[in-house]
């Protein structure tokens, strides 16, 4: 492993510490085209690790929407039992690769 390398996954691991990890997705082995079952697949996991439930308790939409800059983006909410239902955002980048999830219920409410 080259030391750049080194340093790259060493700040993604502090930043992993620090700001609740690295967001972007891995791209699929061997080149393969990113698929929306896989884009989906991907939002569902994070935003369960995210809020801690399990995969079962996310619901999206059956359909991707917008983003004001023409990506891709999931808006779904998670069951968080006694704290009732949590809205968020999953954002793809240009690659249709997962990079962010946004919180759109603030705690407390």
């Amino acid at each position: 492993m080259t030391a750049y390398k080194t340093i790259a996954i060493s700040a993604c691991a502090l930043a992993g510490v620090v700001l609740s990890g690295c967001q972007s997705a891995p791209a699929p082995a061997g080149g393969a085209s990113i698929t929306d079952a896989s884009m989906r697949a991907a939002c569902t996991e994070r935003v369960a690790a995210m809020y801690g439930v399990a995969g079962q308790k996310v619901e999206l939409p059956p359909s991707f929407g917008t983003g004001d800059d023409g990506r891709k983006i999931l808006n779904g909410q998670v069951d968080k039992g006694a704290e009732g239902y949590k809205e968020f955002r999953c954002i793809y980048n240009a690659a249709s690769t997962l990079v962010d999830v946004m919180a759109m219920t603030p705690d407390g409410e």
